[in-house]
């Protein structure tokens, strides 16, 4: 009827300061030992904090690295744009023919050297206008009826016509 205790009720207390003074060491000493005045460990009393500050500290880097990256190919999207405008700009200026853009209302959005000479302003000075701005109504709207037959159409259209130079008067 006697009862067999298989673990004792006792609690081993070490002071831990004696211990490194004597020269034992912990994995020595019995199993449930408890040690008093040990020294502190961060990682021991902040566990969760301390992963906490590497989990930010990591998608901080990782955030930082996709935000690097994406600049670096904005910018190089943009060289690439800027030179492709380079490009274009040049082909439309070289190009001996009347060259223009417009926009689906007729209003226009570039033209070459050539074009310029055509209506005799300056490229700043037939940007948002349109042709009625320019020329009588009857061939501003012979004009407009060709955008429009170029809009329907999908593609550039060739008109052949005479065409006045309103800088010095000579026909084309």
């Amino acid at each position: 009827d006697i009862a067999i205790v298989r673990k004792s009720p006792v609690t081993h207390k070490f002071d831990y300061a004696q211990l490194s003074r004597f020269g034992i060491e912990e994995m020595s000493l019995p199993e449930d030992s408890v040690f008093i005045n040990p020294p502190f460990k961060l990682n021991r009393e902040y566990k969760l904090i301390l992963w906490g500050g590497v989990i930010t500290v990591i998608a901080l880097g990782l955030i930082i690295t996709f935000l690097v990256r994406t600049m670096i190919a904005r910018k190089k999207a943009e060289m690439n744009l800027r030179e492709s405008e380079t490009h274009l700009k040049t082909v439309l200026e070289t190009i001996p023919d009347l060259v223009w853009l417009k926009d689906p209302d007729g209003v226009y959005l570039a033209c070459n050297l050539k074009f310029e000479r055509f209506y005799g302003a300056k490229q700043s000075e037939i940007i948002g206008k349109t042709d009625y701005d320019f020329v009588e109504e009857d061939l501003a709207d012979f004009f407009r009826e060709n955008d429009k037959a170029a809009i329907k159409a999908g593609k550039p259209r060739i008109n052949e016509e005479e065409v006045v130079y309103a800088d010095d008067g000579h026909k084309e």
